[in-house]
Formats: structure tokens, C-alpha cells, sequence
């Protein structure tokens, strides 16, 4: 509620997290905050997404050196019919399911969907979705400042030993006993050790045929829960 504590005349306010979408109790627990919250959904291909995912926790040093995705796909059980078992490369990129769990709540018209590909015209994004929120299409936007771009990597040896040698959980300990404006900062920055000219993040052609069976059924499903053709994601 902090984050909110300055608002005062504004006709929408909100907030994001990645995270709402995976966690099985976000759905219910919006709801009961604001049953007529309006949610926007971004949504990047899975294929992309996860080994994104998997280069962020690389440069957080939680592999060894030299292992590679497919490394990583591979030692991953698949089978358990349990989602929340799934290793979150994999679950998390189960958009559908993830969406239906929003739609036993909310109406359809209560959400919006956009594909990462969408970003490419801010002009046109930003105009559906100050309609989609009822708010004026003429407001000027500064979109020229870029997020969390994915970036090549310049290491810091002596940071980037310590960290791998940094367990994960107790990483993860050190983040929750932080300060918030220091945790922020270190998320952010991940200790300064990934540096660079903003990078083109693809899926490698042997990883996306490794993933194919798993991606490709939620994919087509997805088409019919949001209405959007995904034949390019998976090309």
C-alpha cells in the first residue's frame, strides 16, 4: 500500500508484478481487494521467455560455469501432473492455465492481453490501453527511458566469484533481511556485474525442439483463451 500512499486525484492507479500471473492465490486475493480491478496481461513467448529467464539466473551466478540451458532443461522432470512441481522455467510459461485461474474470477472484459510483440508500436499499445482503462488516449507518455533491458555481459571477476559461490537460499535470505530500497537496488542491479549494449534474447533451435511438446499445446490453448493468433511463436 505504500506505493500508493501519495496518490490522491488519479482516476486509475496500479501496479506490476511477473509474479501475479504464476501464483496460484493472486487470482482469489485481487479479487478480494478490488472485484473490478481491470488487469493488463503482457505475454512473451515461452520459448524466449524461459531461457531469458535462465541467462538472468546465470549472471546471478546460480550455475556453474559453463552450463548451458539445455544442461539445465535436462536434468528437469516434466512428467509430474502437479503444476507447482514443474520447475518454473517450464510452469510459468503455462500461460493458459495461469489465465484461466484470472478467468474464474474476473470477467473477460475485466482483462486485456497484449503480446511482448505489441511493445514494438508503444503508440498503438498505449492507445488501446488507455482506452481498455477509460482513461484519456491523449496523454503524453515518456517511453524513452528502457527497463531492465537484457544486456551482454561484462563481468566483475572478483563480484562474480563471490556470487556463484553464494548459495541461492542463503542469496535469497540476505534480499528478504534487506532494507526494501536496497533489495530494489540489488534486483535491479544485480551487483553491477552485467553491463552492456542491449541484446537480442533468442531461444537456441536445439532447446526450442527440446521444449516443443511442452510449449505447444499450452500455446494453441492460449489462442482460444485470449483470441490471439500464436502461429509465429512457434516457428
Amino acid at each position: 500500500m505504500d506505493l500508493f500512499k501519495d496518490a490522491s486525484k488519479q482516476k486509475i492507479i496500479g501496479e506490476a508484478s511477473p509474479d501475479y500471473l504464476v501464483y496460484p492465490d493472486a487470482p482469489k486475493a485481487i479479487f478480494e481487494f478490488d472485484s473490478n480491478a481491470k488487469l493488463v496481461v503482457i505475454l512473451r513467448n515461452p520459448f524466449d521467455a524461459a531461457y531469458s529467464e535462465f541467462l538472468m539466473n546465470e549472471r546471478d551466478g546460480e550455475f556453474v560455469k559453463g552450463t548451458t540451458f539445455m544442461d539445465v532443461l535436462k536434468v528437469e522432470d516434466y512428467t509430474d501432473s502437479n503444476l507447482q512441481n514443474l520447475p518454473k522455467l517450464i510452469r510459468s510459461r503455462l500461460y493458459d492455465i495461469h489465465i484461466k485461474r484470472y478467468l474464474d474470477f474476473f470477467k473477460r472484459d475485466q482483462m486485456h492481453f497484449f503480446l511482448f510483440e505489441d511493445l514494438k508500436d508503444t503508440d498503438q499499445l498505449l492507445k488501446i490501453l488507455f482506452e481498455f482503462l477509460g482513461i484519456s488516449v491523449e496523454c503524453n507518455i515518456d517511453v524513452s527511458k528502457k527497463y531492465n533491458n537484457a544486456s551482454t555481459q561484462k563481468t566483475n571477476p572478483r563480484l562474480e566469484l563471490l556470487l556463484r559461490r553464494i548459495p541461492v537460499s542463503v542469496k535469497d535470505k540476505i534480499i528478504r533481511a534487506m532494507p526494501s530500497f536496497l533489495s530494489s537496488w540489488y534486483l535491479s542491479r544485480r551487483f553491477g556485474i552485467h553491463e552492456g549494449e542491449k541484446q537480442t534474447v533468442k531461444c537456441p533451435e536445439e532447446a526450442k525442439e527440446y521444449l516443443r511438446p511442452i510449449f505447444t499445446p499450452a500455446i494453441k490453448e492460449l489462442e482460444n483463451v485470449i483470441g490471439r493468433d500464436l502461429s509465429t511463436w512457434l516457428n
